[in-house]
């Protein structure tokens, strides 16, 4: 999948949670209290966004790994309704799993979804969670047969993620 093609699928991903829950776009702001170990260099490269925080896109499939805060006190949300914001754009959603678990100190979900965007069969894999007035949501965007390829990748970004 392109990098364009893969930036249009999160800005879509992304943007229709906003909507989808009614969070005025304006109000969303950003966190600074996290910390992350970046995606190996060698396989993966930066990649602006106004949207998230940060976001990284495979050297060679286009799959991303990609971070969202927003610290607006105006609103929240669930995070079952953060996760159905989210996934609310996915044709044919297949929820492979969703756990609540302990994480950095907080309640979070960690969701596997298998869906269809713009006609490409996809997976991602969320971690939605609220820590000291900010929610964060990390999330891995793959292509179906790519999957597996960076799933790694993503699990030890998420073991490195820490909110202080």
């Amino acid at each position: 999948m392109s990098s364009l093609r893969q930036f249009l699928l999160l800005y879509l991903f992304f943007n229709t949670a906003c909507v989808s829950i009614d969070i005025p776009k304006n109000e969303l702001r950003k966190s600074s209290n996290y910390s992350f170990v970046q995606p190996n260099e060698d396989d993966f490269k930066v990649a602006d966004s106004k949207e998230l925080d940060h976001l990284w896109v495979h050297k060679e499939n286009g799959n991303s790994i990609s971070i969202l805060s927003d610290c607006s006190t105006s609103y929240d949300p669930s995070l079952q309704q953060l996760k159905n914001g989210i996934t609310s754009g996915i044709n044919n959603l297949q929820t492979k799993s969703s756990n609540y678990k302990t994480y950095n100190k907080r309640k979070a979900l960690f969701t596997h979804i298998q869906g269809d965007v713009d006609g490409v069969m996809s997976e991602f894999d969320l971690v939605i969670f609220k820590k000291n007035g900010c929610v964060y949501t990390l999330t891995h965007v793959a292509t179906k047969n790519s999957y597996s390829i960076t799933k790694d990748s993503f699990n030890k970004f998420v073991s490195n993620f820490k909110v202080d």
